[in-house]
């Protein structure tokens, strides 16, 4: 039956409703600041209502059926991909930046004016055989080559093992944040199952999905129970691998250079990434196959190894039909040796890392072999520079390029040694560009994306106010109401004395 107390009763859950929603509220403006925070609502329904007074039912007032995170879950899932693709592009932008600074192109003291200095050496040694200042200044210029060679060769080989390094660090972060986020699939569980919404454990599940999507592509999956009803818990795959399964992660490690995945029991299963910071960075460190792109570091060592070792051949190959002025013939002006300083026979194995002047030339300039070698020894002329002028018109020969290899060629067309080394750092200009627009591009697309999220999810203090302000005289008429029946109870009693 209804009556007074009924009335009392109704009164009472408004006021606590509305107590609710003031808190919510008050609980909202506490976090207006606070990263990554979702604002929150509290939703009331009319509660059950009371039958068999007649005709109609009797409401029996209000309650709080939930307390909700105002969230579009599918601009997360937008920034998540973006972001990954975002991660990507800064990976890649940023390590093109870094090998520019390694060529210094164009530039007045950069490598392709010590190349010319090289070569113009050579052009006048032709002229002036004998002349000891001018072999020295060959000398000097060829040991600047070879030592600019040797250091851009390091710089390239120091920042694969950087980025290496670097992965490392990424990759614990990954596991991490992998741990992390299973850790928060177990609580939100427990709270799920207590039929209460554990909105705040979600905002930093969110928060840490959004790091994780930085460094790699990822798929959510709702965890589903018996009946098919999501628990609360998300899968969270890394690439195409389950790095989180319900409330437990596995481990992802980098190793021979490729990321795999380490189940609990041991098995280990290749990563595959198609964006994220780890993404860019794998295809940065790549050192070998036929997919090497102009965003590898690998590439342009390759085409700075080619270059030195062409240079060698072709220079060594003339040197060596020439005579010094110590009459000896037969020389190499180059040569690769290893950490010990000991001559590289593998062929294989030379590369712009280990090319050096040849030392008995360094130690004594006149073993520089600057003239042609006559058929008769009694022929020979100090003063002859055909072979100085040979190694100088290098500079502008022709060049056949096979499987990487560079090899003059006497049948016009192809490139010269100058242009090769253009073209290298054109491509690495194209490619900085590329990826820097592409970065910038991104970028804006992320920020719109969260701009959109952050109009859903952000504190509106306005509005806040507002709220608060209807739910305070929502709050004050229930306990109007609740005075009313007070009064009248009084009445009823007083009747009664």
């Amino acid at each position: 039956m209804s009556g007074l107390f009924f009335g009392i009763n109704i009164g009472v859950k408004g006021l606590m409703a509305q107590q609710a929603a003031i808190n919510v509220t008050s609980h909202n403006v506490a976090n207006a600041n606070t990263p990554g925070y979702t604002r929150q609502r509290a939703f009331m329904e009319t509660s059950i209502p009371i039958s068999g007074l007649g005709k109609g039912q009797l409401g029996s007032g209000v309650e709080i059926a939930e307390i909700q995170r105002l969230r579009d879950e599918f601009i997360d899932y937008q920034i998540r991909n973006e972001t990954s693709k975002l991660g990507t592009n800064e990976a890649k932008s940023d390590a093109l930046s870094q090998i520019e600074t390694v060529f210094m192109e164009p530039s007045e003291t950069g490598f392709n004016e010590l190349m010319n200095d090289f070569w113009n050496g050579f052009q006048e040694l032709s002229k002036y055989a004998e002349s000891s200042p001018i072999r020295t200044t060959v000398k000097e210029v060829a040991v600047s080559l070879t030592d600019a060679f040797r250091h851009m060769s390091k710089q390239l080989t120091d920042f694969q093992t950087d980025t290496t390094k670097n992965m490392g660090i990424k990759v614990i972060d990954v596991n991490s944040l992998g741990r992390q986020i299973a850790s928060l699939n177990d609580k939100i569980v427990n709270i799920k199952m207590s039929g209460d919404n554990p909105n705040d454990l979600l905002d930093k599940r969110d928060t840490l999905l959004n790091q994780l999507s930085g460094l790699g592509n990822i798929t959510t999956t709702p965890r589903l129970d018996a009946n098919g009803k999501p628990t609360g818990a998300l899968d969270v795959k890394f690439g195409d691998q389950k790095l989180v399964d319900n409330i437990t992660s596995n481990d992802v490690e980098f190793t021979d250079g490729k990321l795999v995945l380490k189940e609990k029991d041991g098995k280990t299963t290749d990563i595959k990434l198609a964006d994220g910071e780890l993404a860019g960075m794998l295809e940065l460190n790549k050192t070998e196959g036929t997919d090497l792109g102009t965003d590898s570091i690998q590439f342009y060592k390759n085409k700075l190894d080619s270059l030195a070792v062409g240079i060698a051949k072709a220079v060594n190959e003339e040197h060596r039909k020439g005579t010094n002025l110590k009459e000896e013939t037969g020389i190499d002006f180059f040569v690769f040796k290893d950490e010990k300083g000991d001559p590289i026979t593998d062929l294989t194995k030379i590369s712009a890392a280990n090319i050096y002047l040849n030392s008995d030339i360094e130690k004594d300039v006149s073993r520089i072999a600057a003239a042609a070698t006559p058929s008769d020894p009694g022929d020979f002329a100090k003063g002859n520079g055909e072979i100085a002028l040979n190694i100088a018109k290098l500079q502008s020969a022709a060049l056949k390029i096979t499987g990487g290899n560079l090899e003059v060629t006497t049948g016009g067309g192809g490139t010269n040694f100058a242009d090769y080394y253009k073209d290298m750092t054109a491509e690495l200009g194209v490619a900085t560009k590329e990826a820097h627009r592409m970065t910038e591009n991104q970028g804006v697309l992320v920020n719109q994306l969260e701009m959109r999220q952050e109009s859903l999810i952000g504190v509106s203090m306005d509005e806040e106010m507002a709220n608060l302000i209807s739910f305070q005289h929502a709050y004050q008429a229930n306990a109007k109401v609740i005075s009313t029946m007070d009064e009248l109870l009084q009445t009823v009693i007083n009747m009664v004395r």
